[in-house]
């Protein structure tokens, strides 16, 4: 094998750096995912004991007391992937991509404490804490960890890299419905200790990433450190045959020196910004408004309301997390293969076919008993169109939308949009099927036809291109989502500014409009 081939392949160390970031972000982002659906009913009925015992055995709590307690404490980790998805930017900043990985990993542990000692101490409010200091967690780790993913791979490997965080946190989803079930953990006095297990990556991941190199392009274009930088390359790539990729890396880091700091009005008013911007925050609504965490969330209530005993319902909530599994190993293989934005288009379309036969399934469930089971058949075939792409592309996918300079912020706003839709479909989904029954999946029908046709007009495959070939793209397409009049304005003032530059040849002059140029593209 070449130095150049051993450059662009997986090696030892590129898997190791990749296992300590996916395996240790991944697992606390999917295992909390899953982790409170099988348990939940001992859970809200410790609440009611829990309530009942405050009050001297005298008041015996109401069941939308419970209900409201129990939702709080499922959807408050959604709160928290708001509050640290906001902070992405500043970690990845301050810290670095992997120290802000090890940092994150405090709010993990604080969280697995809270949540572990909450039974002991007869306390749902700890429980509801330790939710708040996961997801903090989990939200930075799904920002975080796709971008040392992407920063640290070879172009083209960049795709099936950052699948890995997904296909880690659908292994991680899948753990956490094993161990929750009732001949395992999922009992009335374990329960505890199933949830405080998240506790396990804390001390997977800090060791490992110790050994890990930080991000080569953060320390060059970010700490402007060039001989750091080539070592930390060398030693991902396995070879000091590394010039061409440095050569990128220089040419990206000379470029980002002509330009200020990516504010968040420059970022919502560029054309060549908001572009990529608009594309990122939409795949990640499509992500969340799918109605995907609905059926992780409520998958076990959903096939009890279908007509299944709880342990059939158990079982099949398993054999969708087994193909969730299957599913995402498949995109991961395919998305080098096939581009990002067929595996998307494919994914959104499925699923909406899926939604469309689910709604009718669900709504003439009783009329036979074999009916329901074509439910969990649908259910299942949801999830696989689900980790077909729309699960994994859109968490690397901002990554590979934007430059350095501007990627933390643009990683901020995605995932905290990630993480606030979510928050809504996590808290409303419960209310809207008591109100629609088996007819609220025609809400997400209805998101997901919007979302085949935008990904189909509006998403650019970025499937072997490098970062300014993606920049180019969007200065050429800018027009495409209703910037161009911006655009346009832009291209105007500037001809003159151009003309002159080159005409003079004056150093001054040039300086002066390629300084301009950057800061707009």
């Amino acid at each position: 094998m070449s130095n150049e081939d051993k450059s662009s392949g997986l090696n030892g160390r590129l898997v190791f750096a990749i296992a300590a970031a996916a395996v240790g972000s991944g697992f606390q982002h999917g295992y909390n995912i899953g982790v409170v659906n099988a348990p939940g009913k001992l859970i809200q009925e410790w609440i009611n004991y829990t309530d009942y015992t405050r009050s001297n055995y005298t008041v015996v709590p109401t069941e939308a007391t419970i209900t409201w307690i129990w939702s709080v404490a499922v959807s408050v980790y959604c709160i928290g992937g708001m509050i640290g998805g906001s902070l992405t930017g500043f970690f990845a900043e301050k810290f670095g991509r992997r120290g802000g990985l090890m940092v994150n990993n405090i709010f993990a542990l604080i969280g697995a404490i809270l949540e572990g000692f909450s039974y002991s101490a007869e306390s749902y409010e700890m429980l509801i804490a330790g939710r708040v200091f996961i997801g903090i967690n989990c939200g930075l780790n799904a920002g975080l960890a796709p971008m040392y993913l992407s920063e640290i791979s070879p172009v083209n490997l960049r795709g099936a890299v950052g699948t890995m965080y997904q296909l880690i946190l659908t292994i991680s989803i899948l753990i956490s419905q094993i161990l929750g079930m009732e001949n395992i953990m999922g009992t009335e006095t374990l329960w505890p200790y199933l949830l405080a297990f998240t506790a396990v990556a804390v001390l997977y991941q800090v060791p490992a990433l110790m050994f890990c190199p930080e991000s080569p392009k953060y320390i060059l274009i970010t700490k402007g450190r060039e001989r750091e930088a080539e070592r930390a390359l060398n030693w991902l790539r396995g070879t000091t045959k590394v010039e061409e990729e440095m050569e990128e890396m220089r040419a990206e880091s000379a470029k980002q020196k002509l330009t200020t700091v990516v504010s968040l009005k420059e970022m919502l008013t560029n054309p060549c910004l908001k572009s990529p911007l608009i594309i990122a925050v939409m795949m990640q609504l499509a992500q969340q408004f799918s109605g995907i965490n609905a059926v992780m969330f409520f998958s076990t209530s959903i096939f009890e309301d279908s007509g299944l005993n709880t342990l059939t319902s158990q079982y099949a909530t398993l054999g969708m997390g087994v193909m969730n599994v299957l599913m995402t190993f498949v995109s991961l293989v395919l998305v080098e293969k096939a581009g990002r934005k067929t595996l998307q288009l494919v994914g959104l379309a499925g699923m909406f076919v899926v939604v469309i036969l689910l709604t009718v399934f669900l709504a003439i469930k009783d009329l036979a008993p074999w009916i329901p089971y074509i439910s969990i058949v649908l259910i299942i075939a949801f999830v696989v169109a689900f980790a077909t792409g729309p699960g994994s592309i859109p968490w690397f996918l901002v990554s590979e939308l934007f430059n350095q300079s501007a990627r933390p912020l643009a990683s901020s706003i995605a995932v905290t949009v990630n993480w606030t839709a979510n928050f809504f479909v996590g808290i409303g989904f419960l209310p809207l099927a008591q109100l629609l029954g088996p007819y609220v999946f025609v809400i997400f029908a209805a998101i997901l036809a919007f979302f085949v046709w935008f990904t189909w007009k509006h998403v650019p495959e970025t499937k072997n291109k490098t970062i300014e070939e993606i920049s180019t793209m969007f200065r050429r397409s800018s027009d495409d989502l209703g910037v161009s009049e911006e655009a346009g304005t832009f291209s105007k003032r500037q001809k003159k500014d151009t003309a002159l530059a080159f005409l003079t040849s004056d150093p001054a002059v040039l300086i002066s409009f390629s300084r301009t140029f950057s800061q707009r593209c």
